[in-house]
């Protein structure tokens, strides 16, 4: 048994010896962030990672996987169970996954928490000195492993298990997460590390104990609904817009870096780049979406949609489905409605108006507003294609002019990252469910 897990083991081994050996590299990183400049970009980096730590709290996690098994299990009962089959067996196995690897990784955290008793940075003496007294309840001397490490990394884990072409996006999420644990003092880096170390025994635990009580509980069939990259990229835009709410204060980070002073950003209307984008790019995507189409029924241009031969059905789903989701949905709803203010005009970037994260609505402005960026959402549109075609070039296309266009707009400080973003889940779900509409009236 201990020789599924010697090389975790040995990792933890050698970084408990090197905790009690010397503190200069944790002193190190302590010291950086906590005499860090206070600069504008120092204040809202550190202000991001106060706020994104939160998601290393196992008690959201415990709670979400509880309700889903609960839910699966009464949903077993009707109709829909024997429609969505698979999924919520996929749903119900991952959350057991879920909550046995989480108490694996918090009993064995707690457990070291308990012996190791570490002072946190808070109360530790930084005069040179290896403090550490052993076995100890209080809560101050429970920093060696990070237990919110531990659950964010055992949560990255699991989610690689279901979806393994995301793996490294998990696991640097999760990074990002653990590292915030050093960023806002609560931890060391080396408690960090130990967090990690203990997620990898938990999760290999609960892996080993379920293959041999519940050997079909994972399987290599379980992921394969998963393997489409539009549900793929759907997965990764709710993830970011997690981080974009729950560290809303990134997004002036962010347009910060394009920001020079005296309400001049990176770019300009007048620039080149700008024009070419706003005169060119915009309005040929436009015309690509909705005039060429029809045009492409009498006239020999079908090599423009990859041969793609247009039903009277098929353009009148891109205008009906274009006129609602840009003209109705983004451009008189969210811009209108939302009154977001732009980058360029919320005062801590040389404005007037207060800063709002994506998901408040505010009336800091009334019309024309920042959330969401109705230009890359054009760029996004071309997923209608995708729909109707099946062509895996109109995803990624619909990715490379969504997000080219949308980074343009904040080198402008016309948008804030979020409302890219948002642009791209908005307009994904839009034209997913009314693509199953079309194709369930229409095929």
């Amino acid at each position: 048994m201990i020789k599924k897990f010697k090389i975790e083991l040995l990792i933890l081994v050698l970084l408990l010896i090197s905790i009690f050996i010397s503190n200069s590299v944790d002193i190190g990183f302590y010291n950086f962030f906590h005499n860090s400049s206070k600069s504008f970009e120092s204040i809202y980096l550190k202000d991001f990672f106060k706020q994104i730590t939160v998601l290393g709290d196992s008690k959201w996690y415990f709670v979400s996987s509880f309700f889903v098994i609960i839910f699966c299990y009464f949903i077993k009962k009707t109709n829909y169970y024997y429609n969505h089959k698979n999924i919520i067996k996929i749903c119900n196995n991952f959350s057991i996954f879920l909550s046995l690897s989480l108490i694996a990784g918090g009993l064995i955290t707690q457990l070291l928490k308990h012996i190791v008793g570490r002072p946190r940075p808070n109360y530790t003496s930084f005069d040179g000195g290896l403090e550490f007294n052993f076995f100890n309840l209080s809560s101050e001397f429970h920093s060696f492993p990070s237990g919110h490490t531990s659950t964010i990394f055992v949560v990255a884990l699991v989610a690689s298990y279901l979806l393994p072409k995301l793996k490294y996006f998990f696991i640097s999420l999760a990074g990002v997460i653990a590292f915030s644990r050093v960023v806002v003092e609560a931890h060391f880096f080396t408690d960090v590390l130990g967090g990690i170390i203990v997620s990898y025994l938990g999760v290999k635990l609960t892996r080993s104990f379920l293959d041999k009580r519940f050997p079909n509980i994972i399987n290599k069939q379980t992921n394969s609904l998963f393997n489409n990259k539009f549900y793929l990229s759907l997965v990764v835009f709710l993830f970011l817009s997690v981080f974009l709410s729950v560290g809303s204060s990134v997004d002036i980070y962010l347009s910060r870096l394009f920001y020079f002073g005296n309400n001049q950003f990176f770019l300009q209307d007048y620039y080149y780049t700008t024009i070419f984008v706003r005169k060119i790019i915009l309005p040929g995507i436009i015309i690509y979406i909705f005039i060429l189409p029809i045009f492409s029924i009498f006239l020999p241009i079908k090599n423009l949609y990859l041969k793609y031969e247009f039903k009277f059905s098929d353009i009148l789903f891109l205008w009906v489905t274009g006129i609602f989701n840009l003209g109705i949905v983004v451009n008189l709803f969210f811009k209108n409605i939302w009154g977001r203010a732009r980058p360029g005009d919320i005062l801590q970037l040389g404005g007037k108006e207060n800063f709002t994260p994506w998901f408040q609505i505010s009336d800091a402005c009334t019309s024309n507003c920042s959330f969401v960026s109705g230009d890359a959402s054009v760029g996004f549109s071309l997923i209608a294609f995708y729909f109707l075609t099946k062509r895996i070039v109109y995803f990624w296309a619909s990715l490379f002019f969504g997000f080219g266009i949308g980074l343009v707009r904040i080198m402008e400080g016309g948008h804030f990252v979020s409302d890219i973003v948002m642009a791209a889940i908005l307009l994904y779900l839009s034209y997913y469910f009314q693509m199953k509409y079309y194709f369930n009236k229409y095929d």
